[in-house]
């Protein structure tokens, strides 16, 4: 009778052991706040914060873009949480559109709850840099110019003067096929903009003469009130090969 006992124990421990810990879940998508709606055009992230006595602490991160706009934070403990929304030339937000972090929205979860957040509209950052071109993807092996040319978008109400700047990120192969890069300020330009418009402006970016002719380029284009005092994220312009 006990070894039937002892054998219902462990049968007993065993199926405790076996029941599958969930956890609780946070979902929800991130999309443009300008009518349709439509996915970032840029790469966003979402942050997970869990509230830790009267801080709060980073529990975990996931990246969203325009062929996917969901995200999902699964397996966490019960507890307080909260959402901070960020993307590439949109305004950064706390779940529930505000800015401040006194007024993040607490979202309190039990174990095993889901918690759909719903949409969250990033806006678009009120100054920014958009449909960057250039004049050509290839330079002489000797060196030359391309002009990058890109929209300043100005949404505020007042006239904004700020500082274009084109950026090359050079890169080479090594003899371990790693690549060194490096970077050079070959180009810039302040424009001024009235409020309520989008400028079109072109910047010429010179190409190193003496650079290898195994050197290729990546193009970055920076916008700020200076060279020091950013307004957005760099923009990627293009990409430029040495002829050989």
């Amino acid at each position: 009778m006990r070894r039937v006992s002892l054998l219902l124990s462990v049968v007993i421990v065993l199926a405790a052991l076996c029941v599958p810990v969930r956890g609780a879940t946070i979902q929800g998508s991130v999309l443009e706040a300008k009518a349709p709606h439509n996915p970032l055009s840029r790469d966003g992230r979402v942050t997970l914060y869990k509230k830790s006595g009267t801080e709060w602490v980073y529990a975990s991160g996931a990246s969203v873009d325009e062929t996917d706009t969901t995200f999902a934070f699964s397996g966490l403990a019960a507890g307080a949480y909260s959402l901070f929304v960020t993307g590439d030339d949109y305004v950064s937000e706390y779940y529930n559109n505000t800015t401040l972090e006194g007024e993040r929205t607490e979202i309190p979860l039990a174990a095993d709850d889901t918690y759909d957040a719903g949409d969250i509209y990033l806006r678009d950052l009120p100054i920014r840099l958009d449909n960057p071109a250039l004049s050509s993807h290839s330079v002489p092996a000797s060196g030359g110019t391309v002009s990058a040319t890109v929209d300043v978008v100005n949404d505020t109400t007042a006239e904004k003067t700020v500082l274009v700047r084109a950026v090359l990120t050079a890169m080479r192969t090594a003899f371990n096929a790693t690549y060194i890069r490096t970077m050079h300020q070959c180009g810039s330009k302040t424009v001024t903009v009235p409020a309520h418009t989008t400028v079109s402006t072109t910047v010429s970016i010179v190409i190193p003469g003496s650079a290898s002719p195994d050197v290729d380029y990546n193009v970055q284009l920076h916008l700020g009130l200076d060279k020091w005092r950013p307004l957005s994220d760099s923009l990627y312009a293009g990409y430029i090969a040495k002829l050989r």
